[in-house]
């Protein structure tokens, strides 16, 4: 008798934790980043700045979890009094928990939470590709050269990779993977080649003609975007309706035992993920039309301040910068060249699209 009454008193408390979830709410303590006052599940504002800026640099895909925990502990992140550095097994646990998107797992099931969610399912999912390669990220090189993965070589194709000589002048020069190319042995400076995009940068200006035209056509294509996004909702509104339902009657055929509970696990979980993405997008959608002439305004005034903005950058957002900006990076022995991307190459003042640039004749 009493073993019947534990198993129907077990079997009762999993019944409660199943319908909490159905209706959204998490029935176990929630993950770091987020504290539950009474009922309600919310944002720790303490500790979820953290969480977001872990989230944030390993989506980037070049940095090891370990380098990813020194960082956070040397920016000011403790996580607890008995282990101020996180291990990275629990930051691995984090930065895989779908919590931090509003939805939740629990026995293996996704559920649809009530909480607010931190970062957007987009940058949860980029992080989860970051894991991918061989269970980890691209590992950091112990030097981050700035335009190491840019430059490829003209005549065999390899990559351009960065070296430093003498404990402090770095140079860079073709990787020479067939192993006969005749760019072989010719270096160039990080000086000069510092010196090439600063003169190139320094070239995008914007005039007052420029500035009228954007604003009219922004004006203009507004009407576009804004019809655009209206059709986008609907047809996004509709197929969350029908995922919507098809939750709902699946979930209705387990209960009626006309598919397995594995059946119902995979295809509810599938949906979920979709639905969640989906409302995403849907909100995306209505917020661009607020934010379509605020980037229009942003772009004028990154093209009126780009060079100082440069400048200031470290070095891995200088490399970030520099692909946005340029295009079809090639080193041919001593020439270097490079074009402007779109819409960069209309405001570079007085050059084609394409640059050309020839080093001196000596490697010193």
């Amino acid at each position: 008798m009493a073993k019947n009454y534990i198993d129907n008193l077990s079997e009762e408390i999993m019944k409660g934790q199943k319908q909490a979830c159905e209706q959204g709410d998490y029935p176990s303590k929630p993950p770091y980043g987020y504290y539950r006052p009474k009922k309600q599940i919310l944002i720790d504002p303490k500790t979820s700045g953290y969480v977001l800026r872990a989230f944030n640099l390993y989506s980037e895909g070049n940095i090891s979890l370990d380098d990813l925990c020194q960082k956070m502990f040397n920016e000011g992140f403790v996580y607890s009094e008995i282990s101020p550095k996180i291990h990275k097994s629990q930051l691995s646990k984090i930065l895989k928990n779908p919590f931090y998107t509003g939805n939740f797992l629990y026995k293996n099931v996704l559920y649809k939470g009530r909480h607010e969610p931190l970062i957007s399912m987009g940058l949860f999912e980029k992080v989860q590709l970051a894991f991918k390669k061989d269970g980890k990220p691209e590992t950091r090189r112990k030097h981050q050269f700035i335009y190491s993965g840019l430059f490829t070589c003209a005549k065999c194709g390899s990559a351009i990779v960065g070296e430093i000589k003498k404990g402090k002048y770095i140079y860079y020069h073709c990787a020479d993977k067939t192993k006969n190319c005749p760019n072989k042995g010719i270096s160039i400076k990080q000086e000069q080649l510092d010196k090439y995009f600063e003169e190139s940068i320094k070239r995008i200006q914007i005039t007052p003609q420029h500035k009228k035209a954007i604003v009219e056509a922004l004006k203009e294509s507004h009407k576009d975007e804004e019809e655009y996004n209206k059709s986008e909702i609907l047809r996004l509104t509709n197929r969350a309706e029908v995922l919507r339902s098809r939750l709902s009657k699946i979930y209705v055929d387990k209960l009626d035992g006309k598919i397995s509970e594995d059946f119902w696990v995979e295809k509810n979980n599938e949906w979920t993920l979709e639905h969640a993405k989906i409302l995403r997008e849907i909100e995306a959608h209505s917020k661009a039309n607020m934010n379509y002439m605020a980037q229009g305004a942003n772009l004028v005034e990154l093209l009126e301040n780009l060079y100082t903005h440069y400048i200031e950058l470290d070095d891995t957002e200088k490399t970030k910068t520099l692909k946005y900006i340029f295009s079809n990076f090639l080193i041919d022995g001593r020439n270097v060249s490079y074009e402007y991307e779109k819409p960069f190459d209309i405001f570079a003042k007085g050059l084609s699209r394409l640059l050309n640039w020839r080093i001196g004749d000596s490697n010193s």
